[in-house]
């Protein structure tokens, strides 16, 4: 191509260019991003909620686009039309304040959403503690319970509201730091909490049970684990219940036990070390008026005060001044007449005048004689209190005496004697709580009390929710206030 060719070329192509630029008809090109999709609905769950007092709930948002496409990207705002009675935090967690009445709004892009919720208190009749759990009942015959849901310990079906666990160590499992209703719509008129069985008392004598061998089923015969109350086979009619680490036990109206649930440490009763599916009646025609089911012994009042026990006795927790296990009862040393008993390694009675003994394990001053020596025979307990009743945990030992006042003594690495301090106490020291207790019980490292008026009072450890104060990963070395209790 010649240079003069070339020029014109290179002139024609500029020139184009020129006018292409120049094109009024060409829109010009942007990146503003397109108008976000409006909002026109907004829905949240609950949609009506009832909190207990000092109590949470979580409220989920939904704001969606007149297709209805869930549009999770908006912010939502939260108000309460009386902070007086509830609260909402920018993260939709409900706090109960007082009793009443209030409405939260969901606001997102000038949508809203209403829930009405109803603050209420609640009034226990009793309460016990069991190893990671705690299970309380209403007069109405409801039964709540917290802590560590793992294996189904609170009932709650698959429902429970939190997760606990490390998620590096399993196991995880659902648990409640506030008090939750059991499934079901049995109507109990009295608890037992175990180590992992829980247990209600219905007013026809039936039993239902949840947790581990909450069927009556054993680990050998490939145990399932009931997370919702469970009828116990076997019609019988019971009485009372007294639930262990992995045995449960019960007398019938005639005054006759049974036992049933794991047998290696001989804590049935029967006679053998075979565990039993179904309710098996305690070797030697005894008539009880009490029963207490311990981690792998067991301890019963018979007619006329005398006590007995049968199972586990390497810390001397049988009484007998042996060391070795018996597989049906045997007397406890000493010929005292106790009005009740309560066994877990180490052993404790109230007698009839109000005077306590203990025996058994005492490496932390569980037996509360101002001593750490095992004691294979009841010895009173230091300081000449009266006593009305006793539990006894893992590893410590707690009194109610007549004047309605708590006393605790042993272990106390997690607070659970609730007197301020992480030191052990070997003989009782006074528990703080306002008003008058009339129940006191100790698990493995909590401990809650109920006073006259149905305030529950919980302490000690509360990593998975044990203490039903609403938190959880934070121990108390006082009584603490149970969400609900007024």
């Amino acid at each position: 191509m010649s240079l003069h060719r070339f020029n014109q070329v290179v002139l024609l192509l500029t020139t184009t260019l020129l006018v292409a630029s120049c094109d009024s008809s060409t829109e010009p090109t942007t990146n503003e991003p397109p108008e976000p999709v409006p909002v026109t609905s907004v829905s949240v769950t609950p949609t009506e909620a009832e909190v207990l007092l000092r109590g949470w709930i979580h409220l989920e948002v939904e704001p969606t686009d007149s297709q209805g496409n869930v549009l999770d990207d908006r912010i939502v705002t939260f108000s309460s039309s009386d902070a007086d009675v509830a609260t909402v935090n920018t993260a939709g967690f409900v706090v109960g304040v007082s009793e009443g009445s209030a409405t939260i709004t969901a606001t997102v892009e000038e949508v809203e959403a209403r829930v009405g919720v109803t603050v209420g208190a609640i009034e226990f009749t009793s309460i016990e503690v069991g190893s990671v759990h705690t299970c309380a009942l209403t007069a109405e015959g409801q039964v709540y319970c917290w802590g560590f849901h793992l294996r189904g310990r609170l009932g709650l079906g698959q429902n429970a509201p939190h997760v606990c666990g490390d998620l590096a160590n399993p196991p995880v499992a659902p648990c409640a730091n506030q008090p939750t209703a059991v499934s079901g719509n049995q109507v109990f008129t009295s608890i037992a909490v175990g180590g992992s069985p829980t247990c209600g008392l219905t007013i026809g004598g039936d039993v239902y049970c949840w947790g581990r061998y909450a069927s009556g089923l054993l680990p050998e015969a490939g145990a399932v684990e009931r997370v919702e109350p469970w009828l116990v086979e076997g019609g019988h009619v019971f009485a009372m219940l007294s639930a262990g680490g992995a045995h449960v036990c019960g007398i019938k109206a005639d005054s006759d036990a049974y036992c049933w649930g794991s047998n290696g440490g001989r804590q049935l009763g029967d006679g053998t070390s075979v565990g039993r599916d179904t309710p098996v009646a305690i070797s030697g025609g005894l008539k009880f008026e009490t029963v207490s089911a311990g981690a792998s012994s067991t301890c019963g009042v018979v007619t006329g005060g005398a006590a007995y026990c049968w199972g586990l006795n390497n810390m001397g927790q049988l009484g007998n001044g042996e060391t070795w296990t018996e597989n049906s009862p045997v007397p406890v040393s000493g010929g005292h007449v106790f009005a009740m008993i309560d066994v877990a390694f180490t052993t404790c009675g109230v007698a009839v005048d109000g005077e306590l003994f203990c025996w058994g394990y005492n490496a932390n001053g569980e037996v509360g004689d101002g001593t750490t020596i095992n004691r294979l025979e009841p010895v009173p307990v230091s300081g000449g209190l009266i006593f009305q009743s006793v539990s006894v945990g893992a590893d410590h030992t707690c009194g109610l005496t007549v004047d309605g006042i708590v006393y605790c003594w042993g272990w106390n690495a997690w607070g659970h004697l609730g007197i301020g301090t992480r030191e052990d106490a070997l003989v009782p020291t006074q528990v703080e709580i306002d008003g008058t207790v009339k129940v006191v019980s100790a698990g493995d490292q909590n401990t809650c009390a109920l006073t006259t008026d149905g305030s529950a009072y919980c302490w000690g450890w509360g990593a998975q929710g044990e203490l039903g104060t609403g938190i959880w990963n934070a121990d108390a070395l006082t009584p603490m206030k149970v969400v609900g209790s007024r």
